[in-house]
């Protein structure tokens, strides 16, 4: 399969198992494969930039002269709409995030590392729109798409709505984070207790307002920059990325500003998984939630990583299959995957409902992409039964 999957494309070569062979061959030039994906017309794009403010900023293809406009700014560009014309074959891609151009003369895993390069180092202002966590939220408003309840949101003042001298604690606990940085820094997430389920601590509301006043003034590059802390660090990758830059330019210069929210629920599998190694912990979270990080390709979810901050949980494929995962046991496999074949449980109750589960993961996940974007990585906290976006990248 590895080498014949070589002269496809990675989403017909996962299907390959899906024909015998002697059919692949015989259907393959008269049959589309079974999950043939058409891509995006430019009316399709064209539509969605009018759902909102931010959906039309995220679609303008702006220079580096218009940093600092806003979304919800009348913006003049004169080339400000999702590309008209796609190349031959090819999907149509919002003018943001089109390098068709610069990508042509790429090759190879080398190619591969140096348009990531290329695309987070990009002067384009409108990618702020997915990144900068005010703006993103209303982006996924704008598409009918699930977040964390939002408590309180500012993009002109670093002072949180607390009034002293102490934290305020609320049943259902609460985040507090800058909007404008990534990687946990200066985050908060405050349980009904008052506890920092990132430390351990139990933060004073002057800790906290210090923090989010001192994010104020930095980006994200200041903190990238800091000795022994460098973004370009891959053990397995080193090879590829060794000299190259890791700016990742509208981030580092995304505008400030202060979120918070309600907290989210762990996944009913990672809940289960803490309790019965800590049986101490039944029903009270002490530990951050888990994060279903989706690599969305043109619209569909090709593979995710199930993390914590400390624990790898498994990578989830498209359709459910789990690898290398420390959270599923082996006898719910045996039960459930019956081999390869899934067992898919008919609700949340079911002995067999991880599929039901990462279905709606899937559908929140390919709901956040706006048509036309070719790559975007999108987080996802699984609150229970009920998935909400945490950020794109």
């Amino acid at each position: 399969v590895g080498q014949i999957g070589t002269g496809f494309m990675p989403h017909q070569g996962l299907n390959l198992l899906a024909y015998s062979w002697d059919s692949f061959f015989t259907d393959a030039a008269t049959s589309p494969p079974p999950c043939r994906w058409e891509g995006d017309t430019p009316a399709a794009l064209a539509f969605e930039s009018r759902l909102g403010p931010v959906s039309g900023f995220v679609a303008k293809k702006l220079g580096e002269e218009q940093l600092g406009v806003r979304p919800e700014e009348e913006l003049v560009t004169s080339d400000s709409s999702p590309s008209p014309a796609p190349a031959p074959a090819g999907p149509a891609i919002l003018a943001s995030l089109d390098f068709s151009e610069e990508v042509e003369e790429l090759e190879g895993v080398q190619g591969w590392f140096a348009y990531m390069e290329r695309r987070m180092s990009a002067r384009r202002p409108a990618m702020q729109g997915f990144q900068q966590k005010i703006w993103m939220k209303r982006l996924m408003q704008e598409r009918g798409v699930p977040i964390p309840r939002l408590l309180y949101t500012s993009d002109e003042s670093p002072q949180l709505p607390f009034e002293p001298p102490d934290l305020p604690r609320i049943l259902e606990g609460y985040c507090v984070k800058p909007a404008h940085l990534a990687e946990s820094h200066h985050t908060f997430a405050i349980t009904a207790a008052g506890v920092n389920l990132l430390t351990g601590d139990q933060p004073t509301l002057e800790e906290v307002q210090g923090n989010i006043s001192m994010a104020w003034g930095r980006g994200l590059g200041d903190y990238d920059k800091t000795d022994g802390v460098g973004c370009a660090t891959s053990g397995v990758h080193s090879p590829y990325i060794e000299g190259r830059s890791c700016t990742n330019w509208a981030l580092y210069k995304c505008p400030p500003g202060v979120v918070v929210e309600e907290l989210a629920q762990p996944s009913p599998f990672y809940a289960n998984f803490q309790t019965a190694l800590f049986k101490e912990r039944a029903g009270e979270l002490k530990e951050p939630p888990d994060e279903i990080k989706c690599h969305v390709v043109w619209g569909k979810v090709f593979v995710a990583e199930w993390v914590t901050p400390k624990l790898m949980l498994g990578y989830i494929f498209r359709h459910g299959f789990v690898k290398n995962t420390i959270v599923i046991s082996p006898e719910y496999q045996r039960m459930c995957y019956g081999g390869e074949r899934i067992d898919a449980g008919t609700n949340p109750h079911s002995v067999c409902n991880f599929p039901k589960w990462w279905a709606k993961v899937v559908d929140v996940a390919e709901r956040a992409v706006p048509k036309g974007v070719d790559y975007l990585r999108v987080d996802i906290f699984p609150n229970g039964w009920s998935p909400v976006i945490n950020e794109l990248s």
